[in-house]
């Protein structure tokens, strides 16, 4: 990223230019077309990839358990699919009743954490 060019950067004024390049690099894609100057664009799949490292964030700052309603209204998007994102990154799901008896969703990653074994039945049968 040129300096001239983070001018039209979205981010931040005050934040040092090797982060707004990583950031730049990292979750957008730089689309060129003939005759017309570069533009830079956000697929789905960035998309997700920001989200991924945004719930990620949010799960460390809050000690590995959050609660769904706040993120669902801050960043604008639906309980199923905050839910579902949560559960690809292998946090379960856990509904709870809140003092008023609304039913309260947090997020729950179990740390550390425990990956399934490779059961191989090729390698149960060889003899060393």
């Amino acid at each position: 990223v040129c300096s001239s060019d983070l001018k039209k950067v979205p981010l931040p004024g005050d934040w040092p230019a090797p982060v707004k390049k990583y950031i730049l690099k990292t979750f957008t894609l730089e689309v060129v077309e003939p005759g017309k100057r570069y533009q830079r664009c956000v697929p789905s799949r960035l998309k997700d990839l920001l989200l991924s490292h945004i719930l990620v964030l949010c799960l460390k700052l809050s000690q590995f358990e959050l609660p769904l309603l706040t993120l669902t209204n801050d960043l604008n998007l639906s309980h199923k699919r905050i839910s579902t994102h949560f559960t690809i990154l292998g946090c379960t799901i856990k509904k709870s009743k809140s003092p008023q008896g609304l039913d309260v969703y947090r997020a729950v990653l179990n740390v550390p954490l425990k990956f399934p074994e490779i059961k191989d039945k090729r390698a149960k049968n060889r003899i060393f």
